[in-house]
């Protein structure tokens, strides 16, 4: 039985392969829990478990990091073979974290971490029961369970052999995100890819679910069929012909400027309406005014502004902005001139309601996003154009901008509205984020200075 003392010298942070997909923290690990518990990712692991754990990251599995990352790369991988004869080929299995085989999982885990064995093997050794009704039960007996934080990395345990086969094929491209993967290659690599997978899944418990799966050339002009089809099967459960122009991974819209921006509108405004609406006529004023800020404002964005470029949907970034903007009126019964919402539009660190715009916010927040998906990769990849070289981070490059748009602001201002500008702006703030740049400058390429939004006036420099 493990102890907290003893072999467990310390609680070591590990980054967990357990993380959502909107969010970019890591969970740690600690103290002891029941089995599939759901109070929280906590665990004791031996110190040296850190190090065993970069195993998955290094693979092709690609869980251990952020899963921008997946959506980059495969951008950069899709502009530089466009045109060629290569095809894509994104992979979906059929339930697969409930079917998985838990005899093949709990031995790639114990292998992988040997100081986990016992405690995978106290989780998932037996079948466990399941009480339907206060009287059946129902033994589960495969799959990893829900509410266990330590699944994803179950899984992804569970498949790596596979996928590590698959990458001995030499692909041009192939990451995974858990179930979900992607394959750039040639008509016959990707042939063998499908057979792999067909011959090989059912034995680990992953079942190929074609109706789900697609094949799109990198060429936008080949009109070719997809050269897999299944006998005996209708065509609607055959393999999916996307066009190059509709490519997408991972609820990232990678094809062209029109289906982008098609995408994001319907993904973030189709009901975006109705629950602001909604929130306007909600009789609290304070609680509405807080749950717009931290719930349904650029925080709803925060997806797209990390993984899309801003000018392929900079109009639905605008409408966004807009419907914010008449939210906050109705539900303050004060409208707002244009000084008066960019003072709103600030961090309230510098006296404002943190409701950033998207279309000042969404540039600066892509290229953090896109710095930090290469070094996590540790790939080479062309530099998109209007980016800048050095890196800074979302959080640094906002406050930045809020910082240049607080002095724009106090410079248009008559003598006592600047006073009020500076007095909610204390000294402090500035040099407590000075101190905190310069400390996370040790861990990049040293940063140049950032010019505002293009919404920006050029007077904010």
């Amino acid at each position: 039985m493990w102890s907290r003392t003893g072999i467990f010298e310390a609680v070591c942070s590990w980054r967990s392969l357990y993380c959502a997909r909107e969010d970019e923290n890591f969970c740690a690990a600690f103290g002891m829990w029941r089995p599939h518990s759901s109070i929280g990712s906590q665990m004791l692991l031996c110190c040296r478990q850190g190090r065993n754990l970069e195993i998955v990251c290094r693979a092709e599995l690609w869980r251990g990091l952020p899963w921008r990352s997946v959506a980059h790369s495969l951008r950069d991988c899709l502009n530089e073979h466009k045109g060629s004869k290569l095809a894509l080929l994104k992979i979906d299995f059929r339930n697969a974290f409930n079917e998985v085989k838990r005899s093949h999982f709990v031995k790639a885990a114990s292998e992988m971490f040997p100081a986990m064995s016992s405690w995978t093997e106290w989780c998932y050794g037996e079948a466990s029961m399941l009480l339907y009704d206060h009287e059946h039960i129902i033994e589960s007996r495969a799959g990893v369970q829900q509410g266990d934080p330590l699944g994803s990395l179950y899984f992804c345990c569970g498949i790596m052999a596979m996928v590590n086969d698959i990458q001995a094929m030499n692909p041009v491209y192939n990451k995974w995100y858990m179930d979900d993967g992607g394959i750039i290659g040639d008509v016959d690599l990707l042939k063998k890819v499908w057979d792999l997978l067909q011959t090989r899944g059912p034995a680990l418990g992953l079942h190929l679910n074609p109706a789900k799966c697609e094949w799109s050339w990198l060429d936008p002009d080949c009109s070719e069929p997809c050269p897999i089809r299944l006998d005996g099967v209708s065509e609607e459960d055959q393999v999916k012909l996307i066009p190059h122009s509709q490519i997408q991974m991972l609820g990232v819209p990678l094809g062209n400027d029109g289906f982008v921006s098609d995408f994001v509108e319907k993904k973030l405004l189709g009901r975006l309406l109705d629950t602001v609406n909604r929130l306007v006529e909600f009789e609290d004023t304070q609680a509405a005014a807080y749950l717009l800020r931290v719930s349904f404002s650029i925080v709803r964005a925060v997806h797209f502004m990390r993984t899309t470029p801003l000018a392929q949907w900079r109009e639905q970034a605008s409408k966004f902005d807009g419907m914010i903007r008449n939210a906050i009126e109705k539900i303050l019964g004060f409208p707002m001139d244009d000084t008066t919402f960019a003072q709103a539009c600030l961090t309230p660190r510098l006296g404002g309601l943190g409701l950033r715009k998207v279309v000042e916010h969404a540039d600066l927040a892509y290229h953090a996003s896109w710095h930090e998906a290469k070094k996590e990769a540790k790939e080479t990849w062309i530099l998109p154009a209007n980016l800048p070289a050095d890196y800074l981070s979302q959080k640094d490059a906002s406050f930045d901008f809020d910082e240049k748009m607080h002095r724009y602001l106090v410079d248009q201002a008559d003598t006592r509205g600047a006073q009020r500008l500076r007095r909610v702006a204390p000294a402090a703030l500035s040099l407590r984020s000075l101190v905190t740049r310069t400390a996370k400058k040790l861990c990049y390429a040293p940063e140049t200075s950032k010019s505002p939004s293009p919404i920006a006036s050029e007077s904010l420099c």
